[in-house]
């Protein structure tokens, strides 16, 4: 693919397209440059997503997993150690 892209060094206009223009003043700069921002749905270019932040649940669900796989690890190795 680099390869290939080498051919567009002088002519980027051809792989890529103005999606929007703006104006950002200094307040709307600190604003899209602060930790945890999407500046893409801060400008309005894409929707906010509906969630609320955070972790999606299914995350959630392997971390329980994983929580209860280890402390099963670590039972069956305190009752090994006790033999």
């Amino acid at each position: 693919m680099d390869i290939w892209m080498m051919d567009y060094l002088d002519r980027p206009e051809e792989l890529i397209s103005t999606i929007k223009t703006f104006t950002i003043d200094s307040a709307g700069l600190e604003r899209l440059t602060a930790a945890g921002v999407n500046p893409l749905v801060e400008l309005g270019i894409m929707p906010q997503s509906e969630s609320s932040g955070g972790c999606p649940s299914w995350v959630y669900a392997i971390l329980g997993i994983l929580a209860v796989l280890a402390v099963g690890s670590m039972a069956y190795a305190l009752a090994v150690r006790k033999r």
